[in-house]
């Protein structure tokens, strides 16, 4: 793989979030690792190209990211970082909040081995609407807090 074409898929992603610019440069044994610090941290992790891909076109009900400002790219050949406010939608809580978003790609042979996605929600978020009923108040407590002891 021709290390340009990957410097360029990387940057039009910084600019787009577009992860479909990446997917001919993920290596067979890619890892994916997804943290969302919330209320609670919740992590999911896959590994293999067909289920990494799955997973950044929605099938592991990831929250997609719009990019809201300037993209930051930052890298070394082996490892690149991208920074952005991005807006997220929260599917279990219904809402769309804006957080600071770090992607970094580790390579190898000109290949993606390694994405690490976090978002940092935890201060952007806001308590429940009170007009949001008990019950699906605790019904997102139990999704939120039961999704951080699973991982």
């Amino acid at each position: 793989m021709n290390e340009i074409d990957v410097h360029a898929a990387l940057e039009r992603f910084a600019r787009t979030r577009d992860f479909s610019v990446l997917t001919r440069f993920l290596s067979d044994d890619v890892e994916l690792r997804t943290t969302m610090a919330a209320v609670a941290p919740t992590i999911t992790e896959c590994k293999g190209r067909g289920k990494v891909i799955d997973h950044l076109n929605g099938g592991g009900r990831s929250a997609p990211a719009t990019p809201a400002a300037g993209a930051e790219i930052t890298g070394d050949g082996n490892r690149f970082v991208v920074i952005d406010d991005v807006d997220v939608r929260i599917p279990f809580a219904g809402v769309v909040t804006r957080d600071t978003c770090a992607v970094v790609f580790e390579m190898r042979d000109g290949a993606i081995t390694r994405i690490v996605i976090h978002h940092e929600l935890a201060a952007s978020l806001q308590p429940l609407p009170q007009r949001t009923s008990a019950r699906r108040r605790a019904t997102l407590d139990a999704r939120t807090h039961g999704a951080s002891r699973a991982a």
